[in-house]
């Protein structure tokens, strides 16, 4: 498994080699994304990319592991601050 698929709720390895085809292959990757364009080159929908980008973002911070990410974007935490 690549470091998507273990560090970020809902990329498994199918997801992961679709990411991957277009260059997305870390965390720092997935971080930078245009979302609209990620969006039209691989079909994976805006609002879960956002996910994944939330997620990612969190996790640069000391203490925030993959299922704590998860659970702040899944209660909005990091809209509330955007």
């Amino acid at each position: 498994m690549g470091e998507l698929s273990t560090s970020i709720k809902g990329i498994g390895p199918s997801r992961q080699a679709t990411l991957s085809a277009v260059g997305i292959n870390t965390l720092e990757d997935l971080r930078g994304i245009n979302l609209i364009e990620v969006s039209n080159q691989t079909g994976i929908a805006v609002s879960t990319l956002r996910s994944w980008q939330q997620m990612a973002l969190l996790q640069m911070i000391p203490g925030i592991d993959k299922q704590f990410a998860e659970g702040l974007v899944k209660s909005s935490i990091p809209d509330t601050y955007a």
